[in-house]
């Protein structure tokens, strides 16, 4: 539940029947230098309103849900930095930022120097929120798209960032 000013670093989240590591309607958490793999939904999530968090140095992968399971999701959760994370062999996405349609809650985030690779469906993206930057983001081997900027997530700007050998689907 809500919570403010929470260091979670250096843990290992595996097997978990739901989120490795999540934030839930809190601020100011630094959720840093873990390991989440395996887990049933995605392996770290900030949610809920979730604002001022920062996500960084962290390895996310093999988490198992396919259309559900990201490495790093953020729904609903605005005003956070996500950094230097290597997000690898997801069910669905690297990094997904994301809120229901019309709603924008989920904007102004910043995600830097992240390295994501082979996921089973985007590298990332960002899904009706607006306002957010990728700087200095790699994403390469993805199933479909290295950055996906979609549904009304106007405001959205890349810099610097690299998306090579995305979208090679076996047909």
């Amino acid at each position: 539940g809500a919570s403010s000013n929470i260091t979670v670093t250096h843990n290992i989240a595996t097997f978990a029947n739901n989120y490795g590591i999540q934030a839930e309607a809190s601020s100011a958490v630094l959720i840093g230098s873990n390991v989440a793999s395996d887990n049933l939904a995605s392996g770290i999530a900030l949610t809920a309103g979730s604002t001022g968090c920062t996500i960084q140095d962290n390895e996310s992968f093999r988490n198992l849900t396919p259309d559900q399971s990201n490495g790093i999701y953020c729904f609903a959760a605005p005003g956070n930095l996500i950094q230097r994370n290597r997000v690898h062999d997801n069910a669905y996405n690297g990094v997904m930022i994301a809120n229901e349609a019309g709603n924008v809650r989920a904007g102004n985030n910043v995600m830097r120097q992240n390295r994501v690779w082979n996921n089973a469906h985007q590298g990332f993206e960002d899904l009706y929120s607006t306002g957010n930057a990728h700087v200095g983001d790699v994403s390469f081997g993805n199933a479909w798209n290295g950055f996906a900027i979609e549904g009304s997530a106007t405001g959205t700007t890349l810099y610097n960032c690299v998306a090579v050998d995305n979208g090679q689907v076996p047909g």
